[in-house]
């Protein structure tokens, strides 16, 4: 998945585990202008566009509904266990909140205030 929701920063952040299907996601966003996409396969699934400042969308209430719906539904047929699969993604782009976070830097242990390794 790939979205500019991203707090503090509200950069691109692009978490998956291929790295086609992270491209397609992230591209997708740049292509938007900002937003949330998944990617499953090699191929974008549910995306929302968010092409204000990558945080708002022109649309109303009930048309982002049906879009956050359709970007959860896919997380979950993916793997992702909870109920709002976007909700745990955009607080850990928030490294202030222990135990991990996404940064500029990487995947972040904030009680150490150290960076995570992820290959070795």
């Amino acid at each position: 998945m790939a979205s500019t929701v991203a707090h503090d920063c509200h950069n691109l952040v692009v978490m998956g585990r291929s790295a086609e299907d992270m491209a397609a996601a992230a591209g997708a966003v740049a292509a938007a202008g900002g937003g949330i996409a998944y990617a499953r396969d090699g191929r974008v699934t549910a995306e929302l566009p968010l092409p204000i400042g990558g945080l708002m969308s022109p649309w109303g209430l009930e048309e982002m509904v049906a879009r956050m719906g359709l970007l959860n539904d896919a997380m979950r047929a993916g793997g992702m266990e909870y109920p709002q699969p976007l909700g745990p993604i955009f607080a850990m782009a928030l490294p202030v909140i222990p135990d991990y976070g996404f940064t500029d830097l990487g995947l972040v242990d904030v009680t150490r205030q150290e960076r995570v390794p992820l290959w070795a």
